[in-house]
């Protein structure tokens, strides 16, 4: 006998077939569909993300690049190149004066203010003041003043002042000051903490190594008044 069934009779029909499993076979179908579906569209949402970090990137270092500057020359600021809110990569050269945001390379200045947030490399002047909060390098003036708010590797001035909050090596024929040093050579040395002193009158709060100078003072809690020592002065 011949019987006419519609699809969704067959459908019905499978869908109660208890031993050629057809139900369970299709939903087994069903969900693999569905995973590779899922699959797709997170692996299309994983590659839209990278392609918009890439272009993020992009982005970030063309304005990177055009905010920075691979030489900088300054009459007195602010008549210079390139302007005080861009960087300067590789070269920067002052008559009078010149400040930028960061400066990186070499910085020179014949008299007056050299200045930057950062610093990386070397700032000279021949007279005047180097200034920065931050010096990844060495500064050096001839006559004048050494300044870093908070860290400078190497600070050197002929006639004048040196002072960073902390600081490795100070050298300079009149003041060296800090909150912390390594060494300070100098006439006269003050550093809150520090392990070596060279000068006439080398004072410091805790002293953990040497100090040689005409007169050494150590402030410490241990000492109600402290101590000085003429000539030589040593603590570990």
């Amino acid at each position: 006998n011949l019987k006419w069934i519609t699809l969704d009779e067959k459908k019905n029909e499978e869908d109660y077939c208890e031993e050629c499993g057809t139900r369970e076979l299709r939903k087994m179908i069903g969900g693999l569909v569905e995973k590779l579906v899922g699959e797709e569209k997170n692996n299309q949402q994983t590659i839209d993300s990278s392609k918009n970090n890439q272009q993020n990137t992009t982005s970030t270092i063309k304005s990177s690049n055009y905010n920075t500057s691979s030489i900088g020359i300054s009459f007195i600021y602010p008549m210079q190149y390139p302007s005080q809110e861009k960087n300067v990569k590789g070269l920067r050269i002052s008559l009078l004066g010149a400040y930028n945001e960061n400066v990186e390379g070499l910085d020179m200045t014949f008299i007056g203010i050299s200045g930057t947030k950062k610093s990386k490399g070397g700032q000279i002047i021949g007279g005047g003041l180097n200034f920065t909060n931050e010096m990844d390098g060495m500064q050096a003036v001839g006559i004048g003043i050494n300044y870093s708010s908070t860290f400078s590797t190497y600070q050197i001035a002929g006639v004048g002042i040196n002072y960073a909050e902390n600081t490795t090596i100070q050298i300079g024929m009149s003041l060296n000051a800090a909150s912390k040093s390594s060494t300070q050579i100098g006439f006269v040395n003050y550093s809150e903490k520090t392990n070596f002193q060279v000068g006439f009158l080398n004072i410091t709060k805790y002293l953990d190594g040497i100090q040689i100078g005409f007169l050494n003072i150590v402030l410490k809690p241990t000492a109600p008044y402290g101590y000085v020592l003429p000539f030589f002065n040593m603590s570990f």
